[in-house]
């Protein structure tokens, strides 16, 4: 049988909306009708990240990247939730391994600078932001990452050119600023 993208991009809809319950509703219908496709499972997981239900996302990743081996959110969601419930040496655990598998990705080098940036490690921030933007120049996360560990350095002039190559870059984006 074959998967319906209306249901998932309607359960996105409804999440981007907030309405939490309808879209898991539509999510757990994909994941009942289409158990072999792991994009029901994947928006079940985000709904319980956007509820702040670390714990129970957590175990919804590590459920997912069992069934789903070799699908990258699952891996990028639970190093995103031991970040968030403070595991940090597992996240950065989890970040390397699939900056391994994926290294043509941004997310996992992403993830492994905000690692360092949730630990208020600036100087190693500064590196892993660096890092990260000598392979994926265009990263705007990075750049912004990069922008707020020379703030936090109190390095002004530097930070002050950062956010401005970001606001040049992307007008649009209130978070480029």
């Amino acid at each position: 049988m074959k998967v319906d993208p209306k249901k998932i991009l309607q359960g996105n809809q409804l999440m981007a909306r907030g309405d939490y319950a309808a879209a898991e509703a539509k999510f757990l219908e994909s994941q009942n009708l289409w158990p072999g496709n792991p994009d029901g499972f994947v928006g079940r997981a985000r709904i319980l990240e956007m509820r702040a239900c670390w714990a129970q996302a957590l175990e919804c990743w590590k459920e997912i990247a069992k069934k789903f081996p070799n699908n990258m959110a699952a891996k990028i969601g639970q190093a995103n939730m031991y970040m968030e419930l403070g595991e940090y040496p597992v996240a950065e655990a989890i970040f390397l391994g699939a900056q391994k598998t994926w290294p043509r990705k941004p997310n996992a080098f992403v993830g492994y600078a905000r690692v360092a940036q949730s630990r208020c490690q600036w100087r190693e921030a500064l590196r892993r932001w660096t890092n990260v933007l000598k392979t994926f120049p265009e990263n705007k996360p990075a750049l912004i990452g990069l922008g707020n560990a020379h703030l936090e350095l109190d390095d002004f002039s530097n930070a002050e050119a950062i956010f401005l190559e970001a606001r040049n870059k992307w007008p649009d984006n209130p978070g480029a600023a």
